[in-house]
C-alpha cells in the first residue's frame, strides 16, 4: 500500500516533466552574439558646412568706364576735349575667407577676399591735345551669402556685400599752341562700391571645397580740375578730367581648405 502510493506522483511527476521539455523544444531561442576582439565599424558620419573657410584662388576680370578731360589754354584761346568709353581686362589672384552655418538644407554665410592684380588693367582716350589714361588694380570685398544643398556635397548660393577698387587716373594736356604739355593731372584712388554675384561650390573631401563664382560689381566715379600755372602754363589756364562709375565683372575660382 505504501508503495502503490509512492510510484503514482513519481509517474505523475516524470510524466510532466517529459512534457516540459518536449514544449521546450519547440520554442526558438535566439543565438547569442558573442563580439569578436575586432573593433565595431563606425557609421559614416554625415558632413556640415557648419565652419570657417580659408581658400587661395584667381580669376578674371572686365572693366569699364566713361571717361572725359579737357583743356583750355588761355593765351592762345583754344579748348580741346576727349570722351569715350574705356575698357580694360586683366587676370587676378585672391584670398578668401568666410564662415559658414548649415540649417537642413540651407547655407547662410560671411565672406571677405582681397583680388591682387599683378598687372593692373588699363586703357586710353586722346584728341589732339589731351591724353587720358585709366588704370584698374587691386580690390576687396566683404560681405555675405545664402544658398540651397541641392546634395549634401553641391551648393548653389548668391552672394553680395560691399566692395572697394584702386582706381586711378591721369591726363596730359598741351598748351601754349600745341608747343609743349604740362604735368599730368591725377585722380582716383580706392573707390566704394557694391557686388552681387552667383556660385556654385562642391566638397572634394570632408576638409577641401572648390568654388567658381560670377560678381557684377558697381564702384564710384570721381573728377578733379585745375587752372595750370607756372612752367609753361598762362594765366586762364583749365584743365579737368572725369572719371564715371565703373562697372567691374570677375569670374573666379578658389580652392577651399575647411576647418
Amino acid at each position: 500500500m505504501y508503495a502503490r502510493a509512492f510510484v503514482r506522483p513519481l509517474i505523475v511527476a516524470t510524466a510532466l516533466s517529459l512534457g516540459g521539455f518536449a514544449w521546450a523544444a519547440d520554442v526558438y531561442v535566439p543565438d547569442v552574439y558573442v563580439p569578436s576582439n575586432e573593433a565595431y565599424p563606425q557609421p559614416a558620419q554625415a558632413f556640415s558646412w557648419t565652419g570657417i573657410h580659408l581658400g587661395v584662388g584667381g580669376g578674371i576680370q572686365f572693366d569699364g568706364a566713361d571717361g572725359y578731360a579737357s583743356v583750355y589754354d588761355g593765351f592762345y584761346n583754344f579748348f580741346d576735349e576727349t570722351s569715350g568709353h574705356l575698357t580694360g581686362t586683366a587676370w587676378f589672384a585672391t584670398l578668401d575667407a568666410g564662415v559658414d552655418f548649415q540649417v537642413q538644407s540651407f547655407v547662410v554665410g560671411l565672406l571677405a577676399n582681397y583680388d591682387w592684380h599683378p598687372s593692373p588693367a588699363t586703357d586710353q582716350i586722346s584728341s589732339t591735345d589731351v591724353d587720358l589714361n585709366v588704370t584698374w588694380g587691386d580690390s576687396w570685398a566683404v560681405g555675405a551669402r545664402a544658398g540651397w544643398l541641392f546634395s549634401p556635397s553641391t551648393l548653389f548660393y548668391v552672394s553680395g556685400g560691399y566692395a572697394q577698387k584702386n582706381i586711378t587716373a591721369y591726363s596730359e594736356h598741351d598748351v601754349d599752341g600745341g608747343s609743349g604739355y604740362t604735368g599730368p593731372l591725377t585722380a582716383g584712388g580706392w573707390q566704394p562700391g557694391w557686388f552681387a554675384g552667383i556660385g556654385i561650390e562642391t566638397l572634394l573631401s570632408q576638409h577641401v571645397s572648390a568654388k567658381l563664382e560670377y560678381r557684377y560689381g558697381v564702384y564710384s566715379g570721381f573728377s578733379t580740375e585745375d587752372f595750370c600755372t607756372g612752367g609753361i602754363c598762362d594765366s586762364g589756364d583749365h584743365r579737368t578730367l572725369d572719371v564715371g562709375p565703373t562697372t567691374s565683372q570677375t569670374i573666379r575660382a578658389v580652392l577651399s581648405w575647411r576647418l
